[in-house]
């Protein structure tokens, strides 16, 4: 049990590390606006923005904490393969969505959600503005960062998943992880208060640079696409079928209009020319 829940503490504390190092990535790539503050404002984004990264933490641990629980039954070495795995996949996620979130900022001035996988219909069309150098660069950003943190795994964490002693009481273990399973909405949810927690929780200066990069940018970004709000417009109400066969009728000409005029094109200001010399 105390192998357990070390690994499961160190594996945390890996991806605190990873968000950390997230964060610097994003202030030194902004290195123009983040050096216009000063060194305690920009360590103050770490420190407030703690609250989503330990939420972010504590949705990547629902999955390994919910596979060590048949675990407990099992033996082997199948849950640190899956773990491996599992984290490998998360890590190359996660950097694509950190480099990407990134280097749009610079041009859209808010952290990433959920709105650039739209664009991933036409890929053409969102790779057109984009230069060469500026995707090869991205690229082998993405490939050597996620070379280091999966080279940082496997050296620290995943030898600590190795070999799990045979928990004396299965029940009593199934229990307790059950147990720390339903405890992770503590963390998810940045407490016990009614409201979850939100990206302006991290908010704490007049400075929207600040602000912005205090967010966590994969935080930010699953809990838009789970909340889906871009997808549709709330202000649209109806059908666009029957509202577009609507307009068109009112637009549409009908027959023939009847006119009074005698001719088709009068000449109005020539005739009021002729008024005001009359008076």
């Amino acid at each position: 049990m105390k192998k357990r829940l070390f690994a499961l503490g160190l594996y945390s504390v890996f991806w605190l590390f990873f968000f950390i190092i997230a964060r610097l990535f994003f202030i030194s790539l902004q290195y123009k606006v983040a050096f216009q503050n000063t060194f305690g404002e920009l360590f103050a984004t770490f420190w407030h923005g703690s609250k989503l990264d330990i939420s972010t933490t504590g949705y990547y641990l629902l999955v390994p904490v919910l596979f060590i629980i048949p675990g407990v039954f099992t033996n082997g070495n199948w849950y640190k393969y899956f773990i491996r795995w599992y984290t490998f996949f998360m890590i190359i996620f996660s950097i694509i969505i950190v480099v990407a979130d990134a280097n749009l900022y610079t041009y859209w001035g808010f952290r990433m959600d959920y709105t650039p996988l739209f664009y991933l219909k036409t890929p053409a069309e969102a790779m057109a503005s984009v230069s060469t150098i500026r995707i090869i660069i991205n690229f082998m950003t993405i490939i050597l960062m996620s070379s280091f943190f999966i080279i940082l795994f496997k050296k620290l964490i995943d030898k600590r998943f190795d070999n799990f002693e045979r928990i004396r009481s299965r029940i009593a273990g199934v229990l307790f992880f059950i147990f720390l399973l339903g405890a992770l909405i503590i963390p998810i949810r940045g407490g016990l208060g009614v409201a979850p927690i939100n990206s302006g929780a991290v908010y704490f200066s007049q400075k929207m640079f600040l602000n912005h990069a205090a967010i966590n940018s994969i935080w930010n970004v699953g809990t838009s696409a789970f909340a889906r709000n871009p997808l549709k417009n709330p202000y649209e109400f109806g059908y666009l079928t029957e509202e577009t066969a609507l307009v068109d009728s009112l637009i549409l000409k009908r027959g023939i209009p009847d006119s009074v005029l005698n001719i088709k094109r009068p000449n109005v200001m020539g005739r009021r020319r002729i008024d005001k010399k009359r008076h």
